[in-house]
């Protein structure tokens, strides 16, 4: 059986990982439910869809600050990957 490879549409952002440790931060990611997202039988369709597609992306980025500023809302990425979407991490990172 071979393996889908999906093109998805994240919003990405900085989450405050927890004072009592000091305060950390790490990135998160979420699936948007958009009409961009798309599935291939080959990785090489998905990653020519996801070039073409990335002008669209970086236009809805248009102005956004980056997520490591203060004043950040979120950015949108695409991901290429070989198993169905999910949002990241699937577990709350935990240092000690």
């Amino acid at each position: 059986m071979e393996n889908k490879w999906y093109v998805t549409l994240y919003k990405i952002d900085r989450v405050y990982g927890g004072a009592e440790e000091g305060g950390w931060w790490f990135t998160a990611g979420w699936v948007q439910d958009h009409e961009i997202n798309a599935s291939f039988d080959h990785e090489e369709s998905a990653i020519v869809y996801a070039d073409a597609t990335q002008g669209f992306v970086d236009w809805l980025n248009k102005g956004k600050p980056s997520i490591y500023s203060v004043a950040s809302d979120g950015e949108y990425i695409l991901k290429i990957e070989n198993h169905e979407p999910i949002d990241f991490p699937e577990l709350h990172p935990y240092y000690s």
